[in-house]
């Protein structure tokens, strides 16, 4: 009865008129959380997430809302949003993401390819980080993982600058009697030079169970605005060298600025 309750919310591709922008996000965590029991909503989350009318905070929310729904599942739109070149970096790198929780030999050699024909530094330095610290893990919830990792997997070498390249770490610490496991996400959007979203985890192990100490996300829009009035015209030169050396330039910027605009402009005629 909870599912046909959220699925009401949802509607089919959370183009609701009724319900706001806040609200359409609790219910797609509510989804997020219910797990197993949300199965039957993933065309319904599929559509959310590939439609990109929807506001990006709306298309990110039903990406991750595929993290406890099982594998046996229809996931297919998560790889088909990583893999497209033209989408927005957050949508891509999420969905990447989310799509490593279900791994298969399959899953590998589509990130294989698409890393080895990348053409986003933002989204190669997030994966080619992430498939780094997974083939040197010591989490034990991820032996599993690393373990099915082809060695040859990173098809090709990005760069790792945490303060310029959206990036993933992976840190183990062990004790005689308890262990703990921090992850930590860092992504950059080409429209600002301030990162976009921030994820840490803690996880930690005693007694022999997993414990999920701390989960949060945090997610900053407009974020350079304030920088900039803060700091002035400087804080535009300061943009300009750090992304001097990526291929997501200026004129990127300007038309994600613009997409952006148009979105909301959408949703609130909706």
């Amino acid at each position: 009865m909870v599912t046909r309750i959220l699925a009401g919310y949802l509607g089919g591709n959370c183009t609701l008129q009724e319900s706001g922008l806040s609200q359409l996000q609790l219910v797609l965590k509510a989804i997020g959380n219910a797990g197993l029991a949300a199965t039957s909503l993933t065309p319904s989350l599929s559509s959310c997430a590939s439609l990109r009318s929807n506001p990006t905070e709306i298309r990110l929310a039903a990406i991750q809302a595929f993290r406890r729904i099982p594998c046996s599942a229809n996931r297919t739109v998560l790889v088909r949003l990583y893999q497209a070149a033209d989408d927005d970096v957050e949508i891509r790198i999420a969905s990447y993401y989310i799509a490593m929780k279900c791994p298969s030999e399959e899953l590998f050699n589509q990130v294989q390819q698409t890393l080895q024909e990348e053409t986003s530094s933002q989204v190669g330095s997030f994966v080619w980080s992430h498939l780094s610290q997974l083939l040197e893990t010591d989490d034990p919830l991820k032996q599993y993982l690393r373990d099915s990792l082809p060695d040859d997997i990173l098809s090709r070498e990005f760069d790792w600058e945490i303060w310029k390249y959206s990036s993933y770490s992976d840190v183990t610490f062990h004790s005689a009697t308890a262990g703990a496991n921090v992850e930590a996400a860092l992504v950059f959007s080409p429209a600002s030079f301030i990162p976009r979203s921030t994820m840490t985890n803690l996880t930690i192990y005693t007694l022999g169970r997993a414990i999920n100490l701390l989960e949060f996300n945090v997610r900053l829009e407009n974020a350079e605005d304030l920088m900039q009035k803060m700091v002035g015209q400087h804080s535009a030169t300061f943009s300009e060298y750090l992304f001097t050396n990526t291929d997501e330039r200026n004129s990127k910027c300007q038309a994600q600025v613009k997409k952006r605009k148009a979105e909301l402009s959408r949703w609130k005629v909706q």
